[in-house]
């Protein structure tokens, strides 16, 4: 698939709340925002802090009470979420909420067909081969393992062409070599992605793959950085309740500097120069 033309800035301006129980609570406030072509963002923070809320925000299955969105220059009042999924396609936490079908070609098939794209057909076999889930096409994505399940929602999410995809949670519960799998797959869709924003806990994904880590706390933006500098603030780990992966926690304590991000990035940070 040829990548992209560059876009527009997606831009979000969200003094956004929502009705809880009869009261008015704010989700995501003060919100001001702008992600561009080449952002791998990785949104972290605790449970409750508005990740999920603001990728669906941008995918426009919510809607602001006040404020506004626009994606590539569309504000996402004016299109339904499926006419929205052509620029940014939410891929949902639960991979089973992807799976409608009886096979992965079929759920990966449905929106390009649906859409009566031209070659729409190619498409779907290139997106399967791209994520090496050609040998199942013909299986159920609900009879697969957890990491075949995720690999599965990246080739739905890619046969929608969009510029920017949103991932929630994609490495939950994968084992480490899934997770791997996973990470090293998100950092090719940069070939044919303009922008990837995920939502997640994983601190080995924000280290490894991240360049842009924006940090929310009750809806508000708590830090927008980069992965080394958001290592390098303790006390904001601390109140994001953000855990270093093992790599960078050693760095810090042999007194690093930069942090390794990465087992490469340490143990060529420790290698002693040959004598010559």
């Amino acid at each position: 698939m040829p990548r992209a033309a560059r876009s527009t800035p997606t831009r979000l301006v969200l003094p956004c709340t929502r009705d809880v129980a009869g009261d008015i609570q704010p989700v995501l406030t003060g919100l001001d925002l702008e992600l561009f072509a080449g952002d791998r963002v990785a949104l972290v923070g605790g449970n409750g802090s508005g990740k999920t809320t603001l990728l669906k925000h941008l995918a426009g299955l919510s809607v602001p009470r006040s404020g506004e969105v626009e994606i590539d220059g569309v504000n996402t009042r004016t299109r339904t979420p499926g006419r929205l999924a052509e620029i940014a396609a939410y891929l949902y936490q639960h991979p089973q909420q992807m799976f409608l079908k009886d096979s992965i070609r079929a759920d990966v098939a449905l929106f390009p067909s649906g859409r009566a794209v031209a070659g729409w057909e190619g498409l779907v076999d290139d997106v399967l081969r791209r994520v090496r889930l050609d040998e199942f096409a013909d299986r159920d994505g609900r009879g697969l393992s957890g990491g075949q399940q995720r690999r599965a929602t990246l080739a739905i999410g890619l046969a929608m062409r969009p510029k920017m995809l949103l991932l929630d949670e994609p490495t939950s519960s994968l084992d480490v070599s899934s997770r791997e799998d996973v990470t090293g797959m998100l950092a090719d869709l940069g070939q044919v992605i303009e922008c990837t924003v995920v939502a997640t806990h994983d601190m080995h994904l924000v280290a490894e793959w991240a360049n842009r880590v924006i940090v929310l706390e009750a809806g508000r933006v708590a830090a927008d950085v980069d992965p080394r500098t958001l290592f390098t603030r303790p006390e904001l780990m601390r109140r994001a309740r953000l855990v270093p992966p093992q790599v960078v926690a050693l760095g810090a304590e042999l007194g690093m500097d930069p942090l390794p991000l990465s087992v490469d990035e340490l143990v060529a940070a420790l290698r002693i120069p040959e004598l010559v």
